[in-house]
């Protein structure tokens, strides 16, 4: 049986939710995976479940610990990049998985070491038999896509969400742009929001360097408008020779698949599969 250790790096979980971390191990255990909890998963008195240190050092303790496969974390919200000064990069050899705002962990591994991590919330498998299924039958990770600018691409991709991808601009943990594939996606931003986004990017010199632009779905945004509605919103901030991807399966949704961030893709002219 496999063992996945559990943490919580961003905003602490609601004490209200306990019945759902229960069902999360009870579905874990169905697929022959243990679980090891960190002591740190519930809100303290505060937004946090304990300090940035000590939360960083239950990523460290479980990256020696022998019995441990892989760390997952359950959390979203805003505080995960706290965490980043006091990890032990020369330690972290376990595969790690997290979304939202968990992209702050994801590249900052990649950026420090070059390790793979994996997109993905976890807590998606609970009452959901589709995720349950894709991972009993290793489909998890088969994305569909389509290209909507450009030529086929190839390169490592990075990034995640939009919004917390930029918290790591201006420090040493915003991975290098050069020839990569950098995926962005969002729960929450209007219309003004992905202007300001994009435009951060630009200015940032990040399109000139990446080989291609992969979208994932954009929660808020695609309650009214649709991702042709998006690229043309976004197409000024991009260079015209700039391949962009699209792809339905990554983002936000309970139903999203995961996807590798550290790791080499290829997207062609066909409608599926990398």
């Amino acid at each position: 049986m496999k063992k996945i250790g559990l943490v919580c790096c961003s905003n602490g979980i609601d004490r209200k939710q306990e019945n759902d971390l229960k069902k999360l191990e009870h579905e874990l255990y169905q697929l022959h995976i243990d679980v090891q909890w960190s002591p740190f998963i519930y809100q303290d008195k505060s937004i946090k479940s304990a300090s940035a240190q000590d939360r960083a050092n239950i990523i460290n303790q479980m990256n020696q610990d022998d019995s441990i496969d892989a760390i997952m974390d359950i959390s979203g919200g805003d505080i995960a990049n706290e965490i980043l000064e006091y990890l032990d990069y020369t330690c972290l050899k376990k595969p790690f998985w997290g979304y939202s705002d968990l992209t702050t962990v994801i590249n900052a591994i990649y950026s420090q070491t070059k390790r793979e991590s994996v997109l993905f919330q976890i807590r998606h498998l609970v009452d959901n038999p589709l995720q349950i299924d894709r991972i009993q039958n290793k489909t998890l990770f088969d994305i569909d896509y389509q290209i909507l600018q450009g030529k086929a691409i190839q390169g490592i991709v990075v990034g995640g969400n939009i919004r917390c991808l930029l918290k790591l601009a201006g420090t040493p943990y915003f991975p290098d742009m050069k020839e990569k594939i950098l995926l962005l996606e969002a729960y929450s931003g209007d219309e003004a929001k992905i202007i300001t986004y994009f435009n951060q990017l630009k200015q940032m010199g990040v399109f000139q360097q990446i080989n291609g632009l992969l979208l994932g779905t954009y929660t808020q945004y695609f309650q009214k408008q649709t991702i042709i509605d998006l690229f043309e919103l976004i197409k000024e901030y991009l260079p015209e020779d700039l391949t962009v991807v699209y792809s339905p399966d990554i983002g936000h949704s309970i139903n999203a698949k995961a996807i590798m961030i550290g790791k080499e893709y290829q997207f062609y002219f066909l409608n599926k599969n990398y």
